[in-house]
């Protein structure tokens, strides 16, 4: 009897309690209804699978000529003795009620949404404090934005971008998936785009993309979504702050996609249209036009026309002329009564800045290491001449046997100094002959060709060098003997009558040896020209010498950890590999480093293309910027157009394109929706490598729905987690869960709360006296309470996903400009120690208080700063943005500065500087200022 009981017990209390994280999860019930439709595998018509009509089993479509599709909607599974039918292809998609349900239960949502307010400051922070948003169109309101305390009016940044969830997976797949999902701009940047708190709209199946007729299918049913949401509203009937509900109306008027992508949703022609903007009226003939008085701006009055053309088209030809005369087409956006095509898809920053300077990089400066490196002509031969098999004997035998003064004396010509560096993979391009020199004299060394004192390890062949030498000029000789004369002795000339077995005595004059050796050289010896010397090879601005000078910048840089570091691939033949915030740094960080070195003193063409360079690199990092004002938007303005009027003349064999071209409209962009990182589509890219990682099937058509339920899922973990009543809970086990979801859904445990963070090492522990000493004069020093001795020392110290480190930690993240107490300029340096009250030493409303150490980095000398190449450039150094300058590889031990978190102002990007020229009196390194001009407020 009792056993039974036992069993009963077990049955009925034991069993049901989940053994593993991901049955748990199943049980707290975290998975949102999606809606499913049928896909038709020809034609992109879907089919609601819940409605109360029918799925008839063959698509009903018909197209413009009345004929009916009939392609079959589903697959015949079987199990056993079982067999049902099945959607060959799903799509899904997440009511946005449903979301906004749950969204809004969690406690501190509704607060930090109604936080968000229209601004119109001189200091542009995000999109509400742009233009467009405060003129956004309501019923009888100023703005939409603006509505009684009682209602909720949110304002959403759609995404969408198709997908190769293959390319990861198996070799050779080429299949297209889509992500549709949105981000609500009335959070706060710094927790808007976490996992959390996205709305994961819809998936889209492939195996292909959708085409510019059927992109408007899957569009349907999140329009139909949305109309509902924008007028009049939904009324959520629960939500935390208002346990009786409140009414809610929603938006989408911001969408940040990439060119292919925007075009075919709003309906408008892509980039090889002959109407190829998406602003104004330019021509793909005039494409290299940059004057923009040049043309006119698109209207909503024309693309009304146009739509009307389009809609009263009664056959396929009639709408392709339509299409062809005016560049747009019917969109399910252009529903809404406030939807603007040339406006509301936004010129996506980070696919902007990614195009244009991999065309920049790749096409017109030409990385590639497969060529050699040009002097700045445009395809110049590889050398000013052909090089004889003679000559280059000459130099490699100067090369090897010669003593460094010596090789400075010997007077190798500039062609044969070039094809020696070549040939030991030393950079010359643009360099002088006297720099040539020197640098293989410097590779010579590293080599162990040459001893301390500068003499050649192997020294027995010494006086082969001016025999070959002799031999060189005694192949010119034509009609004169001068040449000959100057650049030979008479033991060099005895040593060529050796080789030849020409007989000489002690008594026979220079003249004399001279002209029996021509005599019998002429006669007896063919002159052979080395073809790889004569052969024309298209040189590269960044061909493979300044290549190679990049990449040992490379290994010399230190980036902090949000930084993405390019990879070494950048020059090769498959660029696809990079990303666009890898494109970003090569941009803005790599190349101003190395280039800036070697062509600050290049030749004048080479000097110019830095500068063009530079021009693009300062007009990306404006758009990097965290905050605006109109003085930026017009150095952006500037900067480009710079880089743009030098073009044609820099590369005139290298394309104008579209995105060039798109550029010079950005500007209006910032102005109407702020700094251009608050629509940013990097999150969404951030998504499609978690939604890379999630196993599935791998079946294309049934996969989406799959990683839809997932990337929910993944969501609402987040979101649980990190609730009051679960995160005291389940703190001792955060390693294993956070271990858990980074393992299930990669890139999701990305930190998000607001405010200033640490990871303490340990107990707290008693400081030694002289850093209490200083802690103690500090806190007197600021009128602020007095600090004990029992302090904990910190691992890193985060905002969001920046993180700072101490020197010995993590000397990338320790790296940091700061502001001086008593000084508002920044100075660059290092973080020594990060220190932390403990909890128990400070009481409400107290927060413990975070300090940082620090010390700065030493200045160069008056001497060495004249020879900073980059504090003297014009457009990055003291005369232009500021942003870079050389500093000694040391900090100042005599000063600790205390700071407080505020007062470190950003990272700075750090390269040891290669002197080459030995100019420095002591090892210096480029500091760069990564300051993107975003003021945290304090919580």
């Amino acid at each position: 009897m009792q056993s039974a009981q036992a069993a009963s017990f077990v049955s009925n209390h034991i069993d049901p309690i989940p053994t593993t994280l991901s049955t748990a999860l199943h049980y707290l019930g975290l998975q949102d209804e999606l809606t499913a439709y049928a896909v038709c595998p020809e034609c992109d018509s879907i089919y609601r699978l819940d409605s109360e009509a029918p799925v008839p089993d063959k698509c009903s479509n018909r197209d413009s000529k009345g004929k009916v599709c009939s392609a079959p909607l589903f697959k015949q599974q079987h199990r056993g003795n079982r067999s049902w039918k099945k959607p060959i292809r799903r799509f899904t998609h997440q009511n946005l009620e449903s979301w906004l349900s749950r969204f809004l239960n969690r406690p501190g949502i509704e607060d930090m949404l109604e936080s968000t307010h229209l601004s119109n400051k001189g200091i542009c922070t995000d999109v509400w404090g742009g233009s467009y948003l405060s003129a956004f169109p309501g019923s009888g309101q100023p703005s939409f934005f603006e509505c009684p305390k009682d209602e909720l009016r949110l304002g959403f940044l759609f995404y969408y971008d198709q997908f190769n969830y293959f390319m990861l997976k198996i070799a050779g797949k080429k299949r297209s998936s889509g992500l549709v999902m949105m981000v609500c701009l009335n959070l706060p940047p710094e927790v808007r785009y976490d996992l959390k708190n996205i709305y994961v709209t819809a998936m889209i199946p492939g195996p292909d993309e959708p085409n510019l007729d059927t992109i408007n299918n899957f569009m349907r049913p999140i329009i139909d979504n949305l109309v509902e949401h924008y007028e009049p509203g939904v009324y959520i009937s629960k939500t935390f702050n208002y346990p009786k509900g409140r009414r809610v109306r929603s938006v989408a008027p911001i969408h940040s996609l990439d060119l292919k992508a925007a075009r075919p949703v709003a309906g408008i022609g892509g980039t090889s249209h002959s109407i190829f903007c998406s602003v104004c009226n330019a021509r793909l003939s005039e494409i290299d036009q940059f004057d923009m008085s040049r043309f006119c701006a698109r209207t909503l009055d024309n693309y009304q026309i146009g739509l009307r053309h389009w809609d009263q088209a009664k056959t396929k030809a009639e709408r392709e002329m339509i299409w062809t005369d005016h560049a747009v087409r019917r969109s399910e956006w252009s529903r809404f009564s406030w939807w603007d095509p040339f406006t509301c898809p936004v010129i996506a920053p980070l696919h902007w800045t990614k195009n244009v300077l991999e065309k920049h990089i790749c096409d017109n400066m030409g990385a590639n290491s497969e060529f050699p490196a040009d002097d700045g002509e445009a395809q110049p031969p590889p050398l000013k001449r052909p090089l004889t098999a003679v000559e280059v004997q000459w130099g490699f035998s100067a090369v090897l046997y010669s003593t460094e003064e010596d090789l400075i004396k010997t007077d190798l010509p500039e062609p044969l100094l070039r094809y020696i560096c070549r040939k030991y993979r030393i950079y010359e391009a643009g360099l002088p002959k006297r720099r040539l020199i020197e640098d293989i004299n410097l590779w010579r060394r590293r080599m162990g060709l040459v001893l301390a004192d500068g003499t050649p390890r192997n020294n027995g062949q010494g006086d082969q060098v001016p025999i070959n030498k002799a031999e060189f000029y005694l192949s010119r000789v034509k009609d004169s003997l001068l040449q000959l004369d100057s650049n030979s002795t008479i033991p060099a000339l005895r040593g060529l009558c050796d080789k030849y077995s020409l007989p000489w005595n002690l008594n026979k004059k220079k003249e004399t040896l001279m002209k029996r050796l021509v005599e019998y050289y002429h006669e007896n010896v063919q002159v052979v020209v080395l073809e790889e010397t004569k052969r024309p090879v298209k040189g590269k601005p960044l061909g493979r010498e300044v290549i190679m000078e990049i990449k040992n910048d490379m290994q010399r840089t230190c980036l902090p950890s949000w930084i993405k570091a390019p990879p070494n691939v950048f020059a090769s033949a498959d660029y696809s590999k990079i990303g666009s915030e890898e494109w970003k740094t090569l941009g803005l960080i790599t190349l101003p480093f190395t280039l800036i070195r070697i062509w600050s003193t290049s030749n004048q063409t080479l000097q110019k293309r830095l500068e063009n360079l530079l021009h693009l690199s300062i007009a990306v990092r404006i758009l990097s910027y965290q905050s605006l004002t109109d003085h930026d938007i017009r150095y952006f303005e500037v900067h480009y157009q710079a880089y743009l009027s030098d073009l044609k003349e820099l590369y005139p064999y290298e394309t104008v394109v579209p995105v060039q071209h798109l550029g010079l409209h950005i500007p209006q962009f910032m102005r109407k929706f702020g700094p251009p990182t608050r629509y940013s589509k990097n999150t969404c890219e951030m998504f499609i490598g978690m939604l890379e990682e999630i196993s599935t099937n791998l079946r294309s058509g049934e996969l989406e729905q799959t990683l839809h339920r997932e990337l929910i899922m993944a969501a609402n973990v987040k979101a649980l987690l990190e609730s009051s009543n679960f995160s005291d809970v389940l703190q001792p086990y955060a390693g294993i869960i956070g271990e858990f979801l980074q393992q299930r859904y990669p890139g999701s445990e990305q930190p998000s709360s607001q405010g200033w963070h640490t990871k303490r090492r340990g107990e707290a522990i008693n400081i030694d006296p002289e850093t209490y000493g200083m802690l103690s004069f500090w806190a007197k020093s600021n009128g602020t309470r007095p600090f004990t001795r029992h302090l904990h020392v910190c691992e890193l110290l985060r905002r969001g996903n920046v993180v700072y480190q101490p020197f010995k930690t993590s000397r990338a993240n320790s790296c940091i400009q700061f502001l001086r107490p008593g000084n508002t300029a920044a100075v660059p340096g290092r973080i020594e120690a990060i220190l932390q009250e403990p909890n128990n030493a400070v009481q409400a409303p107290n927060l413990p208080r975070i300090l940082v150490l620090a010390r700065a980095f030493n200045p160069l000398s008056e001497q060495d700063a004249k020879n900073d190449p980059y504090h003297n450039n014009s457009i990055v150094g003291s005369q232009g943005f500021r942003i870079m300058r050389m500093f000694y590889d040391s900090v100042d031990v005599q000063q600790v500065y205390i700071l407080e978190p505020k007062d470190i102002v950003s990272h700075v990007a750090i390269c040891g500087f290669f002197d080459s020229e030995r100019k420095m009196s002591a090892p210096c390194s480029v500091i760069l200022d990564l300051d993107l001009k975003h003021t945290f407020v304090d919580t």
